[in-house]
Formats: C-alpha cells, structure tokens, sequence
C-alpha cells in the first residue's frame, strides 16, 4: 500500500509503500533514502488527511 509517513510530530510527510508481514510486523520501504529513523521512534502512516496506523520502530535495515 502507497502512503506517507510521518515520523515525528515536527516532521514532515514522507512517501512510502507498506507491507504487511506474517508476524504481525509492516515492512515500511521509502521512495527515497532517509536518515531519521530511529529504533523506538513513532511512526504514523497517512493517505491524504487520513490517518492508516502508526507503530514503533523496531529495527532499521539499509537496502538499496
């Protein structure tokens, strides 16, 4: 699923695609590289004005 995320409350809207996972987990891929992310940050996924769910992040990986 296409969205933005938001990860902090100052921040701003960042494009990305969410993927569910089997563990209960969400797999988030950003359209660009983003250095913010941090272990234990909030996240809040957005379509438009409306708010999908947020989460904690868990863990970081560096795919190219």
């Amino acid at each position: 699923m296409n969205a933005t995320v938001k990860l902090c409350q100052w921040g701003y809207y960042i494009p990305c695609e969410i993927m569910n996972q089997k563990n209960g987990y969400a797999l988030v891929k950003f359209n660009k590289p983003e250095r913010a992310p941090a272990i234990g940050q909030s996240a809040v996924f957005y379509n438009n004005d409306e708010v999908l769910g947020g989460g904690i992040i868990d863990k970081k990986s560096h795919q190219r």
